[in-house]
């Protein structure tokens, strides 16, 4: 592919660190400039993962963050560069994501983020043309990096799997990516080599009962929802949460000799923290790999893992072992392991009364009503629906609804982020307030809990909360997935976020207490 660093060919090593820098940007909604500035960086700070310091003055790392900030910069690729690309810790201009609506050079976006030193009279660092390697040169390369990944829908040439023999991952330019079996061990199987590459990257091996599938957690964690299952819904049977280490095996059957028809599960999942739910369904309705969104579970609420489907014979529910999946732990995943999945009550990130539950609950509630879409709904006492403005859609004077900002604004007040009661202006002013009172940032959300808005000025407004769409529509033009086509839970396609700006709710806010009505 003849992609360079400094004019050298990318190694492996190389390639595994830019393949996790612009895992961690696309994750953020990071567009093309700021790629490129965060690939450019790591060339002159790192050389791109070769070098990573720290150095005498205490800055290292893949980006060259301060030790006394990341602590061990060696492992902190993934925390480094979400500071720089939404800024903090160390790294300035409010990050490259908002840099890069300022500046169009990469250099300078790379400097003004990056680089605590001066600047040449066009905003580069003079740091990185003392090196000796020219600007554009570093700029090209990072160009070129960061369009091998898109080309590649995600991903770089070049593996991360060596010959190891038993599934070990090396970090040698790989010419066969799986190697079943060793002289030691001439006989192994293919199941077992799978697992093994999974157990050492932490990726998770499952099948749905007929497909054997291999994904890591966090692409798991942010896939579509397959249902929201509320406490309260009379599908429920039994709930229960429990603290425990459970593995889950890999095991089907269709027999009707034995007590189970059915069971989808996940093999190398631990965790301290598990849900059963037993829930009277469809018998292919829920598969292990899929998630579902809990609510009216009090500390439980919020994204899940299914880990382990099984369906007894003769009985009308299926029994659903829900998990929080865990981070990846090495670079075979393609994701960096520093910032490891919370579990446990944490893992949920909406513990009963927190921003994030009240908001979820609010969204949940407006989703079940199926208001209609009206325009001008819900803006003269947020939280509440109404006939709307006169001359818009939906308006015909006595049918009661919400429009974009209406539906938003009642979620966010639901958790405190806007005053119950008052009115709302368009998606425009919700934006500037909440960006005024320092309530949201830009940028998309990471992780959980997460709620980020999705805005064009003047146009359309609707969010995601922990991974699930909601408002009147997600960017493609309708909301199919309500009757009515209003106000409601968005599951009818992946929203098109490209003409939007992004904008999150910190986590630390969202895990406060709720002060909305």
């Amino acid at each position: 592919m003849g992609l360079t660093a400094k004019g050298q060919p990318l190694n492996q090593t190389q390639v595994d660190t830019a393949r996790s820098l612009l895992q961690v940007g696309q994750q953020l909604g990071a567009p093309p400039l700021a790629l490129q500035a965060c690939i450019f960086d790591a060339i002159f700070e790192s050389d791109l993962g070769l070098d990573l310091g720290p150095n005498s003055a205490g800055y290292g790392g893949v980006l060259g963050g301060a030790t006394s900030v990341f602590g061990d910069v060696h492992s902190s690729l993934h925390a480094m560069a979400t500071s720089f690309f939404q800024g903090g810790n160390g790294f300035q201009a409010g990050g490259a994501i908002a840099a890069s609506g300022k500046y169009q050079n990469v250099a300078v976006i790379g400097s003004q983020v990056t680089a605590a030193v001066p600047f040449d009279s066009q905003g580069i660092s003079t740091q990185y043309e003392s090196q000796g390697f020219p600007i554009a040169s570093a700029v090209a390369e990072a160009a070129a990096i960061v369009q091998a990944y898109d080309n590649g829908a995600g991903t770089l040439p070049g593996g991360t799997f060596g010959a190891g023999g038993t599934g070990t991952p090396g970090n040698q330019a790989a010419t066969s990516l799986w190697t079943v079996g060793d002289p030691s061990n001439p006989d192994q199987d293919y199941w077992t080599t799978i697992n093994q590459y999974g157990m050492n990257a932490q990726w998770y091996v499952f099948s749905d009962a007929e497909t054997l599938y291999v994904a890591d957690g966090v692409q798991l964690m942010a896939q579509q929802p397959q249902a929201i299952i509320s406490r309260l819904s009379p599908a429920v049977i039994h709930a229960e949460c429990v603290y425990d280490n459970t593995a889950f095996q890999y095991t089907h059957t269709h027999t009707k000799k034995g007590r189970i028809q059915r069971r989808t599960g996940l093999a190398k999942l631990t965790s301290p923290t598990q849900i059963t739910v037993q829930i009277i369904c469809d018998i292919d309705q829920y598969r292990a790999g899929d998630t579902v969104v809990l609510v009216m579970f009090g500390p439980a609420d919020g994204v899940w893992l299914i880990g382990d489907c099984t369906r007894r014979i003769y009985d009308p529910w299926s029994e659903l072992t829900l998990v929080q999946a865990m981070q990846p732990i090495n670079a075979a995943s393609g994701l960096p392991g520093s910032t490891p999945f919370l579990t446990g009550k944490q893992a949920s990130q909406a513990a009963s009364g927190t921003v994030m539950a009240a908001m979820i609950s609010e969204a949940q509630t407006i989703s079940t009503d199926d208001y209609p879409y009206v325009y001008g709904g819900g803006h003269k006492s947020v939280g509440t629906p109404d006939i709307g403005i006169p001359g818009g859609n939906g308006y015909d004077g006595h049918t009661v609804g919400f429009d974009c900002s209406g539906s938003v604004a009642a979620v966010l007040a639901a958790g405190g982020l806007w005053p119950f009661g008052g009115s709302v202006g368009n998606d425009a002013s919700i934006i500037q307030t909440l960006l005024g009172q320092n309530k949201i940032q830009p940028g998309q959300g990471t992780g959980r809990p997460e709620c980020t808005l999705f805005d064009n000025s003047g146009e359309h407004i609707f969010m995601r909360l922990n991974g699930v769409y909601f408002g009147t529509s997600d960017g493609d033009g309708g909301n199919h997935s309500q009757p009515n086509g209003g106000a409601g839970w968005l599951y009818d396609s992946h929203a098109d976020v490209g003409s939007f700006r992004a904008y999150h709710v910190p986590q630390a806010i969202l895990g406060q207490q709720a002060a909305g009505g």
